[in-house]
């Protein structure tokens, strides 16, 4: 603020009862500006002469109304102000028309941004305004030092203008774009164009729809822009073509090379090239990448090429291919269905035949399980059952390696052994019911086949004396694995069940 109030008070102190005097020379001053402009401004812009002669005539209209009217009138003092005002506004005006696009364009050769001149525009009428109060008798430092709850209002409530003002400047300034640029100002394909104006407020862009977009300049300095019209002048364009499997690659490049060069709106420098990108369904699919300094027709330009390489083509017996589908028709009969679940019976038999445990079982039983087996893989280090889980499954591995693990009485888990291919396990579950114990865990990926409780229950009760044989196999079974665990784990001999004791359960778990 100690700024602002010491630029006023220069102002306070040009004396308001001298300024009557200047009008009449201020005048004249601004009809010699009206005539340089009218002598040095470019054609195209002589037009721009006629806001300041606007002015002037309006300060000659108050300065005959001021003149007609008393002076104890109450209009009288209002024509005086604006009198004053239209005479600054009109040299302001005329001044800088002179300064930016007389000599500075002549001197330089390139226009100013045209935001930089709005606020340099702005800031001389505001001081001419400035002028106008101090003039009139007005004490600016009072007003200045007594707005300061105005201006905060104010401020708050062109935040989003004064946001696009300063973004429009820093536009300007690092210049990623200019007017005549073609840019992409988001995702959307369809909002490329042509920069036609920036200003303070926004950026006009004109899209190939012939659209008008107005973009904030507060979104464009925060948005991914591309712009296709630098570092050169020209963009690069891909167009995908698709040609048979049966044409050399070495062929199509040179039939596409020589049918692009000298196409429409496709430079010779840099110079079209080709790349066989993909191979897919269609054929051989090229990627053909032109340069193209005609952005604004880059639709016409990627049309042409097209049309150069189909009638290429053409003249060489290539079509373009459809894609390729294969399409096989196979009619499933009963028999023929007959014929694979026969086929998948014999494979699960002789899998079973190697069983040990079920080798006492008769063909018609083993006919039976094999109907009821089930295939099943498992990956490494899937666990297939876990110590003390329920089950009622017995598993017979045909392809890859599972350990066997169990817990001893100190909580540490300790390896019983490895199972391969023809081996199984899970036969008390499966016959007794019996909680599992001891966990089998996948070491090399597994094929296994796997039959429950229900598919033994009707082979068993059709023939109960097979549950004698196979508690006598059970049997021996287990006094070799709890033998084996007891040496691994260092726990001593382990009781096992005796035949009678397992036949008797084998007989209640299937209600014989």
């Amino acid at each position: 603020m100690t700024e602002i109030g010491w630029f006023c008070s220069l102002l306070a102190q040009v004396s308001v009862f001298h300024v009557e005097q200047y009008l009449g020379s201020g005048a004249i001053t601004a009809i010699a500006l009206i005539v340089l402009l009218a002598v040095l401004l470019p054609r195209g812009r002589r037009s721009s002469i006629g806001s300041p002669v606007i002015l002037l005539a309006l300060y000659f209209t108050m300065r005959l109304l001021h003149a007609a009217t008393p002076g104890d009138s109450l209009v009288d003092i209002p024509f005086h102000f604006f009198a004053i005002l239209f005479l600054f506004l009109s040299l302001g005006r005329s001044s800088f028309l002179l300064a930016f696009h007389s000599i500075l364009t002549r001197r330089f050769g390139t226009g100013i941004p045209k935001i930089v001149l709005d606020v340099i525009q702005a800031l001389i009428f505001t001081a001419a305004f400035l002028f106008t109060l101090n003039a009139a008798g007005v004490t600016l430092t009072s007003l200045v030092t007594g707005s300061a709850l105005v201006t905060a209002a104010i401020g708050l409530s062109m935040r989003d203008t004064l946001g696009n003002l300063f973004a429009g400047l820093a536009i300007q300034m690092q210049q990623p774009f200019e007017i005549g640029d073609w840019i992409q100002f988001d995702q959307h394909l369809f909002h490329i164009g042509e920069v036609l104006e920036i200003n303070w407020r926004a950026t006009k862009v004109l899209t190939l729809d012939q659209v008008e977009v107005i973009v904030p300049n507060s979104e464009l300095a925060q948005a991914p822009i591309r712009n296709f019209m630098k570092p050169h002048g020209y963009s690069r364009r891909s167009i995908y073509v698709v040609a048979p499997y049966h044409v050399p690659p070495r062929q199509v490049h040179q039939l596409i090379l020589e049918a692009v060069g000298g196409a429409w709106g496709v430079l010779e420098f840099p110079a079209p090239t080709v790349v066989t990108s993909d191979f897919n369904d269609r054929g051989v699919e090229y990627w053909v990448r032109i340069f193209t300094d005609r952005f604004d027709k880059r639709d016409a330009v990627d049309g042409g090429v097209r049309d150069r390489i189909w009638y290429a083509f053409h003249r060489n017996g290539i079509s373009i291919p459809s894609p390729l589908r294969h399409v096989q028709l196979e009619e499933v009969t009963h028999e023929k269905r007959g014929q694979e679940e026969a086929t998948r019976i014999d494979q699960n038999k002789k899998v079973l035949r190697g069983v040990e445990f079920l080798k006492v079982l008769p063909d018609g039983a083993i006919e039976q399980l094999a109907q009821a087996a089930r295939r099943h893989l498992y990956a490494h280090g899937e666990i297939i059952v876990r110590q003390g889980d329920e089950g009622s499954e017995l598993f017979i591995l045909t392809r890859g390696e599972a350990a066997v693990t169990a817990t001893n009485a100190e909580g540490t888990s300790v390896e019983i052994g490895r199972l391969g291919p023809c081996k199984f396990f899970g036969e008390m579950a499966c016959m007794t019911g019996e909680r599992r114990s001891a966990t089998v865990t996948v070491t090399k990926d597994c094929e296994t086949y796997i039959i429950d409780k229900d598919a033994f229950k009707p082979i068993l009760e059709a023939s109960p004396e097979l549950a004698e044989t196979m508690s006598e196999i059970l049997a021996t079974r287990r006094a070799e694995i709890d033998q084996r665990s007891a040496e691994v784990s260092g726990n001593g001999e382990s009781s096992y069940p005796r035949r009678g004791d397992l036949l008797d359960r084998i007989r209640e778990f299937f209600s014989l």
